[in-house]
This record gives C-alpha cells, sequence and structure tokens, in this order.
C-alpha cells in the first residue's frame, strides 16, 4: 500500500474509485498526461522548499479540514495525522514552490484530494495537478484569471448555438453574460468536483485525461443544461436561475446525498474567482445561500430509475456532445474564434501557453483559408505551393 493511501475500508483504500467502468486502472491512464513535464526528483526536492512561504503553508492548513468534510460523504478520510492528509499537503506544498507566480490557489486542494481519491500516490497526484493547471485548464488560476473569463464567453456561446431557446433566456434575464460567467466559474473552475458525484466526476476527467483537453467539460455542461431546458425557460428572475442551474449536478446522485453536496458545491469555485470577479462572485455568494432549497424544490428527473441511471444518462449525453459539437478539435476552434471574432481588453492578459494552443481567428482568416481550400481543389497543392513561393 502506497504512502498515500489511509488502512481501512473508505473509498480511497478500498478502490472504491480506482477503476474506470471498463476495468482498467485510472491511476495508470491519468499520469500518461505528465509523460512529457516529469522530472526526477523533482517533487522530493520541492518538499524541502517546504516551510519557505509561511502564509502558503498557513492557508494549506486552513483548508485542509474544509476539504476532509467536503469528501467525507465520498467515503474518503482526510483527518490530522493520517497518511492522506500528509500527502495532501504536501501536493499543495510542492505546487505552490513549483508554480511560485500562480502559487497555491483555493480549489486546487479539491482537485488534488480528488486526485489522491482516483487512487494515485502523492507524488503522481501532484505531476497530475500540473498539467490540469498548465495543460487542461492553463490561465484559470493566473492573476486576472484572463483564459478563465474567455472559456466564460466561449460557454456563453456554445449555449447559444446548441441550446438556443435557453441561451437567450439566460441573456434577457441578466445581460453581460453574468449567469453563464457564475455558472461557469462553479463548474469548469472545480473540474466538477463537488459539483456532480464522485462516480460521475470520475467518469469526466476520464474523458479529460484521455483527450487531453478541456472539452469534455463543456461537454458536460451542455449535457446539464440539455434536460433542464424547460425548467430554466420557466424561471423569471436571475437568483431563482442560478438556483436550478446550481442544483443540476446533484440530481445525478442520490436524494439522501442531495442536502449534503449542495451546501459544499462550487465554494472552491468562488474562492478562485474573487480574484478578479468580484461582481460574479458576489452574486453567486448571494444566490448559494438559498441553495439548501434547491433539493426539496426540484424534483429528479422522472426518465431515470436510480442514480446510477442518471449518471449513465448524464455521460452519454456528454459523450454525444464530444462526438459532435464539442469534440476537442472543433472545441479549440471555437475558443479561437472568440478570441479572434469577440476580442476583450481581459484576452490581453492570456498566457503565452493559451495563445499558442488558440490562435485568434477572425472572419477574414477563415474567409482566406476558404478560398485557399477552393483553390487547392481547382489547381492542386502543388500548384498553390508554387504560387505561393513566387
Amino acid at each position: 500500500m502506497d504512502g498515500s493511501r489511509v488502512p481501512g475500508e473508505d473509498a480511497a483504500s478500498s478502490g472504491a474509485w480506482h477503476r474506470t467502468r471498463d476495468g482498467g486502472s485510472r491511476r495508470e491512464a491519468w499520469v500518461k498526461i505528465a509523460r512529457d513535464i516529469r522530472v526526477p526528483n523533482h517533487y522530493h526536492a520541492l518538499l524541502e522548499l517546504a516551510g519557505e512561504t509561511p502564509e502558503t503553508a498557513a492557508q494549506i492548513e486552513k483548508d485542509l479540514p474544509r476539504t476532509g468534510a467536503t469528501f467525507a460523504k465520498q467515503g474518503f478520510r482526510l483527518n490530522p495525522g493520517e497518511p492522506t492528509w500528509r500527502a495532501l499537503r504536501n501536493i499543495l506544498t510542492a505546487y505552490a514552490a513549483h508554480d511560485p507566480e500562480t502559487g497555491y490557489v483555493q480549489s486546487m486542494n479539491f482537485q488534488a484530494a480528488f486526485l489522491v481519491l482516483a487512487g494515485l500516490d502523492e507524488e503522481d497526484a501532484f505531476w497530475c495537478l500540473v498539467a490540469l493547471v498548465t495543460k487542461i485548464v492553463p490561465g484559470y488560476f493566473s492573476e486576472g484569471m484572463a483564459a478563465a473569463k474567455l472559456d466564460q464567453r466561449v460557454f456563453s456561446r456554445l449555449v447559444h448555438q446548441h441550446l438556443p431557446a435557453v441561451g437567450l433566456h439566460l441573456e434577457t434575464i441578466a445581460p453581460d453574460n453574468i449567469v453563464p460567467a457564475i455558472i461557469s466559474s462553479q463548474w469548469l473552475l472545480t473540474l466538477f468536483v463537488n459539483v456532480l458525484p464522485a462516480g460521475a466526476t470520475m467518469r469526466v476527467w476520464d474523458r479529460v485525461f484521455e483527450s487531453e483537453t478541456r472539452a469534455p467539460l463543456f461537454a458536460c455542461a451542455l449535457a446539464l443544461l440539455e434536460p433542464a431546458h424547460d425548467d430554466i425557460l420557466a424561471c423569471d428572475e436571475m437568483g431563482e436561475t442560478v438556483e436550478l442551474l446550481q442544483s443540476l449536478g446533484q440530481e445525478t446522485q442520490s436524494d439522501e446525498n442531495a442536502e449534503e453536496a449542495d451546501n459544499s458545491a462550487g465554494g472552491g469555485a468562488e474562492d478562485a474567482a474573487v480574484r478578479d470577479a468580484d461582481e460574479v462572485a458576489n452574486v453567486s455568494l448571494i444566490t448559494r445561500k438559498n441553495s439548501e432549497k434547491t433539493a426539496e424544490k426540484h424534483d429528479t428527473d422522472a426518465s431515470f430509475s436510480s442514480a446510477s441511471g442518471k449518471e449513465d444518462a448524464l455521460i452519454a449525453r456528454m459523450d454525444a456532445y464530444l462526438a459532435g459539437a464539442c469534440a476537442p478539435l472543433s472545441f479549440l476552434k471555437e475558443v479561437s474564434r472568440e478570441r479572434g471574432r469577440r476580442r476583450r481588453p481581459s484576452d490581453d492578459g492570456l498566457p503565452e501557453a493559451v495563445k499558442r494552443a488558440v490562435p485568434a481567428v477572425t472572419e477574414i482568416d477563415e474567409l482566406v483559408d476558404g478560398l485557399r481550400s477552393d483553390l487547392r481543389d481547382v489547381v492542386g497543392e502543388g500548384a498553390l505551393a508554387r504560387a505561393d513561393a513566387e
């Protein structure tokens, strides 16, 4: 048994979440994302720097009990003195030393704990956390949160494209992208940890690690919204709408866990969002105070007979989006279009990694590409290359 698992029958030690639906090892599958960034002995060297940032260490110590309380409902023990407690502290401390520009940001604690819950030892979990922050959601936790704001706009655009009535209704209730910003900050910044039950989130993360993109997060978001179409359109006020949207993830779990999940969902996202999204965070905090009423107000989807059936239906819808509108290449193209066609001042703060991965594409760029494609069909690739050379 490795040092990051707790003896006993809790979820972490029993392996409840260690394997995928087809029996594969999550640890073996997920760590592949870090194959090109992993540096031997780097993790242990980082741990030797612990204590050089006392403010960060104090914040991590403050967040550990909160993390433990949140994950207790998943059968994951995180108590002072236990191996998982030390492992999580080490992972977060090492990350803060590894990336001092970003440092430790609240909500990383939930993601790191989720990696341990999936069966990764602490060093593997550290490198997967690095990969999540730098490859999957680069810039989400940087000062200014420019990449997160860009993806909020992409999310809103996808809703308008694929659920047009919902998109128009959200815009009518609250202009300036406020409602999609609130919801996407809670869903995307957390990577759905504490939004969905652990089993469903594990399956979302399986697809994130397999594709090595964040496209599955957007596919999952659309999959959550789709069956709630009529309920969303029935909402008349922003607070009521946000309250409904915050409850959607709960509808994939059993009723007895709904209230507990409701109380913890979205907390990490709010903590991160307040850094440069005060208006969104304040509205989110206000609406979240009413979220305990959600489980009583909204019945679970009558078309599913069990929590497992609801989860399977959600994943099926997500996979359908991943095969079409949210296929990784299509998703990246949509991000490029958002950067090129609807540029915002906040885009100036995008990390270089984001700019390289999704260069801005304007309508003129796409028109030129279309004309080149037509010419290529007519004159052939060779003739077009010779013309370019001249």
